[in-house]
């Protein structure tokens, strides 16, 4: 059988890539030819690849050329089934859809919102709006969708169209319950959808990494935005001294500008420290010299990849109750769930981990019992599969 992925990008750049090149080689070791429609990135990771630009773009009058180049793509690779994750070009999904079997995985919500994530970046709140005319007004005053207005009239519109061709696709893949009932409620058929959450790409320890003796709370992911990073260091300046924080993610030169002031507001400088971007091996060592891993993201995550490779290593990890972090997080079992924003309660969790020694033991068992149970590849790939074959 042949598989089409399309996506915005073919590079190992978020967390939608990373799932992309961690399944497609396990896909084809099984018999699965694939190939990826791209805009922008590396084509040399995979075996085929066809560049067409247009696809990452709302559609600019370029319709013609995005259709010209979905047709020869298809026309060469003739695939059985086309697995749609996340562009912006209305043109091309509607085009794919009246030519192939189409599946779609909720990596984000830009198929139900104009700015993707349901979330206010002026107000720090969860938008439960369904996408409709007001969204214009509700965005000048709690600032969701790009100020650009061009753009953000072209966002509304891939939202639309895309709504109105739910019944079209053969089947949608929700990470979790929180993005499945997001989508049944406007409108996708419910008996559509799997609940199918990531695996995770780290091969499992075969035992809980050893408790660390410094208490070091890790970040991974951008700072500012939606993903709670200045709760994270609000968290560590209402923690003893002996508690270290360590932030990997967008670290340039202003990144290090905002990190040293919001320590230093937060009055724990010298105990935050800092790095750019990590590979696999390197987050997989720091994980192992890592007493809980914090996830303190302000929007509704459809899963959140970091906390699974946290359990793969039998870290303990505390996070907002949001979006689909209940799906891997057992509250009081593996970590904590927090109210979003609240950096008291953030590290009075943190605190109850790093502080006793056989909650940390017994939290790290249960993660990596619980990552074998549920988030192997062996078993997120079998459902994939019949899903495919069903479409087909």
């Amino acid at each position: 059988m042949k598989i089409l992925h399309v996506n915005d990008h073919l590079a190992p750049k978020g967390g939608v890539e990373t799932y992309l090149l961690s399944a497609i080689p396990r896909l084809e070791a099984d018999g699965f030819e694939q190939a990826v429609v791209y805009g922008a990135g590396q084509p040399e990771l995979v075996k085929h690849a066809f560049e067409v630009p247009e696809i990452s773009t709302p559609g600019w009058g370029n319709r013609e050329s995005t259709l010209r180049k979905l047709s020869a793509a298809i026309d060469e690779f003739q695939p059985d089934v086309v697995h749609l994750h996340n562009i912006h070009n209305a043109d091309a999904i509607e085009y794919l859809l009246d030519n192939k079997p189409v599946v779609m995985t909720s990596h984000d919500f830009r198929y139900l919102c104009p700015a993707s994530n349901f979330y206010y970046r002026k107000t720090e709140a969860v938008c439960e709006r369904s996408c409709g005319p007001a969204c214009f007004g509700v965005t000048l005053s709690k600032k969701c969708m790009t100020p650009r207005p061009k753009f953000a009239w072209k966002y509304y519109q891939r939202v639309m169209r895309t709504k109105k061709r739910f019944a079209d696709f053969k089947h949608l893949i929700a990470p979790g319950q929180d993005s499945a009932d997001r989508f049944i409620r406007d409108g996708f058929p419910a008996d559509n959808i799997t609940i199918l959450p990531y695996f995770c790409r780290i091969q499992p320890l075969p035992e809980p990494r050893p408790i660390p003796d410094k208490h070091l709370m890790l970040y991974l992911g951008r700072l500012g935005g939606n993903k709670g990073g200045q709760y994270f260091i609000e968290a560590l300046g209402r923690l003893p001294d002996n508690v270290h924080g360590m932030f990997i993610g967008n670290v340039d030169a202003t990144t290090e500008g905002v990190l040293a002031r919001l320590a230093k507001q937060y009055n724990c400088e010298g105990r935050l420290s800092w790095r750019h971007w990590a590979t696999q091996e390197e987050i997989s060592q720091q994980l192992m010299q890592t007493s809980v891993l914090v996830f303190p993201s302000l929007w509704p995550e459809t899963l959140g990849i970091v906390g699974l490779e946290a359990m793969a290593h039998g870290v303990p990890v505390v996070a907002s109750d949001i979006g689909g972090v209940p799906e891997w997080l057992r509250e009081g079992r593996n970590g904590f769930r927090v109210p979003p924003k609240d950096a008291s309660v953030l590290a009075d969790r943190i605190q109850k981990i790093v502080g006793n020694r056989d909650t940390a033991t017994a939290m790290g068992d249960e993660a990596l019992a619980y990552l074998r149970e549920r988030f192997l590849p062996q078993s997120h790939l079998s459902v994939l599969k019949s899903i495919y074959e069903a479409a087909a």
